[in-house]
């Protein structure tokens, strides 16, 4: 209800004017007479939102607001649970070894001419150099199989077979048909059989070739050494013409190794190990794309027992850059030495294929380039390689597109201070908790708040669940009002009987139902404001600090000349005026004019010049309550007409007082006994009185 201000109103009121006459006087008698100076003392009317700034009053962490019949404290004006702060993917990792198995590739080959004075030594005795037709002959003749046409592999020492193979290529340099060639391939140290074959049918034509192929399929236990011999008998049908005899023409063999080996000793050429890995997410949310606003990527490299040098070169198909290129970084390795990279992800976006996979992997490949071994003892086998720990360090979103599978964003845990015991509805008979939210989510929220009031050693909690609607368009954003139910508003009141020093928040939202699909940006939020509301029943202390109204004081200005009619003439003070109490309970009232504006010192301290009327309290009744509804139907109504003692009021209007300030002082008074009182928005005290002074007036009054 509104309060009305007044302006000052002089009124002069001549009530008694007379002229004595002497006849004995020759000269005449000044006339003497009386008026009467009417200020408005109080014309206000106060209602409960008075009352709660006497609450609020100095507390700036509890505020108050009266809505309908019921109290509410903003217990915390606005907290944030920064739902987009908290777009991330917590740090995981991953171990994987990119090492040899029985995949080295070797490949080499040799070269070895036979000439047919090898093949059948003894054969060509007087027929080299000359014009025949050769004969028939059988290799090698009477004498032991050749087999002292020795070569040796360039490239490697020794090698272990897994699998591959060897192919031979024959080219008949000789004018002699081969029509059958039984080769038997075998190590020159060990004189280990490699392998043996029969080639028929090579032709007599000068360079034609045929060729054979040796296959070791896997596994297969083969040592190759670094020297091969062939060892070669058969039969030609000779030339079938005649011939200038050359008897140092050859049968060239190209022997060429095609070797996929388990280990290699000596000089092997570079070798390419890969391996493709994933790293497990721990996110339960199917994310399409999101951008990365900070994060890392460490990758701890350890050589496994490898004896060169290598290159790396790790990629992440699911991190690209602006123009979609995956991450992609190259980086050496020494031999026997560990190594860390940082790979930054910042402004890269995260596009991963958990769609198509319904798993949620990070996926990652590495190829590991050694360099080619110059050393004839350098050796590489199984199990050499890297070893990579992949550890994706916390990844923090700006943007993210996706369905979001119930994730956890938390309210940081914090305390409000509440003065809470200058709340005089502290014995509340009932009150719960609202909390107010807005966001523009477009994800179903769970909230989850717990609050909890301490005093001391002593705790009470209550919680608040409840759902919010996805945010869907529009300039506004998507409100809600979270309650605590019926069935706990005792709790709550409980909460609160414990007069606690401070409350606790807690808790937080879980966004996302697994099935909504949307974008979610780092400025997202959800703002939240706790209020404690209390229906206007409640207990009133005993208390003289509290329930109190004391409006602002307003200037009491009579003029210069009234001030000294006052101060010189003054006769008599009185104050009238009516006093109507809407409020459930008794008010006491008192009028107060003093020499200061100052509100503490107005109200509470002792001046010389202060006028408190009347000393003690004035008691007003309390309203009538209907007893069916406990509310006030209509106000107790009490008539002012109090004469004041002039030498106090007097002295208000010294010439060393420059100003004067009116206002009043009242207070709801206790409830009796264990009674609660229900108090309305339409509660008032409406005070409407004037002062009266009566002074002197005559002539010589100036």
């Amino acid at each position: 209800m509104p309060k009305t201000f007044y302006t000052y109103t002089l009124m002069w009121v001549s009530l008694v004017s007379g002229f004595t006459f002497f006849s004995a006087c020759e000269k005449p008698v000044e006339p003497q007479f009386t008026s009467a100076l009417r200020f408005p003392l109080s014309k206000d009317i106060y209602d409960i939102f008075d009352l709660k700034k006497d609450i609020e009053n100095g507390k700036d962490s509890l505020a108050v607001d009266i809505i309908s019949d019921s109290v509410v404290i903003r217990i915390f004006d606005r907290e944030t649970i920064h739902a987009g702060d908290e777009l991330n993917v917590d740090p995981t990792s991953d171990s994987a070894d990119a090492a040899i198995n029985n995949d080295l590739k070797v490949r080499d080959s040799v070269d070895i001419n036979l000439r047919l004075g090898d093949l059948a030594p003894g054969f060509w005795s007087g027929l080299h150099g000359t014009n025949a037709v050769i004969p028939a002959f059988n290799m090698p003749g009477s004498y032991t199989p050749t087999s002292r046409n020795t070569t040796q592999f360039t490239q490697f020492k020794s090698a272990t077979l897994y699998s591959g193979n060897v192919a031979l290529r024959f080219t008949n340099n000789t004018s002699c048909a081969m029509d059958s060639l039984n080769v038997v391939i075998f190590n020159s140290t060990s004189r280990t059989r490699i392998d043996s074959f029969v080639i028929k049918n090579i032709p007599a034509t000068l360079g034609s070739v045929s060729q054979k192929s040796i296959t070791y399929p896997a596994p297969s236990s083969k040592v190759v050494r670094d020297s091969v011999t062939i060892r070669i008998a058969g039969y030609s049908s000779g030339s079938g013409s005649s011939e200038l005899v050359d008897s140092t023409a050859a049968l060239a063999i190209h022997i060429v190794s095609d070797i996929t080996a388990s280990s290699v000793t000596g000089k092997f050429p570079s070798q390419t190990i890969s391996n493709t890995d994933s790293i497990v997410s721990d996110s339960q949310s199917d994310i399409d794309s999101a951008y990365i606003e900070r994060g890392s990527i460490r990758l701890n490299i350890r050589p496994l027992g490898l004896s060169v040098n290598a290159s790396v070169t790790f990629t992440m198909y699911d991190f690209v850059d602006n123009n979609g290129v995956p991450l992609t970084r190259s980086f050496n390795i020494i031999a026997g030495q560990n190594s860390t990279q940082i790979l930054d992800l910042k402004n890269y976006r995260l596009i991963p294929n958990w769609s198509v996979s319904s798993s949620r992997f990070v996926d990652y490949r590495y190829t590991i380039v050694t360099v080619a071994s110059t050393n004839n003892n350098t050796v590489i086998s199984n199990g050499n390689g890297v070893r990579v720990v992949a550890v994706v360090d916390s990844l923090h979103f700006s943007r993210m597109r996706g369905t979001l599978s119930n994730e956890d964003f938390t309210i940081s845990n914090r305390s409000q201070d509440v003065n809470i015991r200058d709340l005089d509805s502290i014995q509340l008979r009932s009150a719960f908790f609202e909390i107010i939210t807005s966001h523009r989510i477009p994800f179903p929220v769970a909230m989850s708040m717990t609050l909890t009031g301490k005093r001391g050693t002593r705790s009470a909690s209550t919680v608040i669940n409840g759902s919010l609607n996805k945010y869907t368009s529009g300039t506004d954003p998507q409100r809600d009002t979270l309650r605590t139910p019926l069935a706990e508003y005792d709790e709550v009141a409980a909460l609160l009987n414990l007069v606690p020093d401070s409350i606790y928040v807690s808790g937080g939202a879980i966004v996302g139902d697994n099935v909504a699909n949307g974008i979610i940006t780092k400025q997202d939020s959800i703002d939240v404001r706790i209020n404690l509301r209390a229906p206007l029943v409640f207990k009133l202390p005993n208390d003289s600090t509290k329930n109190r109204i004391r409006p602002t004081p307003h200037v009491f200005d009579v003029g210069e000349g009234t001030r000294k009619r006052i101060y010189s003439n003054l006769e008599s003070v009185r104050i009238t005026g009516t006093i109507k109490n809407h409020f459930p309970v008794p008010v006491s009232v008192q009028f107060i004019i003093d020499s200061t504006a100052d509100a503490a010192r107005f109200y509470d301290s002792t001046n010389a010049y202060k006028l408190v009327y009347p000393s003690s309290p004035l008691i007003i009744g309390a309203g009538q309550v209907n007893p069916s509804t406990g509310l006030v139907t209509a106000p107790t109504t009490t008539t002012l007409d109090y004469a004041l003692n002039k030498t106090e009021f007097q002295r208000l209007f010294a010439p060393e007082i420059t100003k004067r300030f009116r206002g009043i002082k009242a207070k709801l008074m206790q409830t009796p006994g264990t009674d609660f009182v229900k108090v309305s928005s339409a509660d008032y005290v409406d005070l409407d009185t004037e002062i009266e002074i009566e002074v002197q007036i005559d002539e010589n009054l100036q």
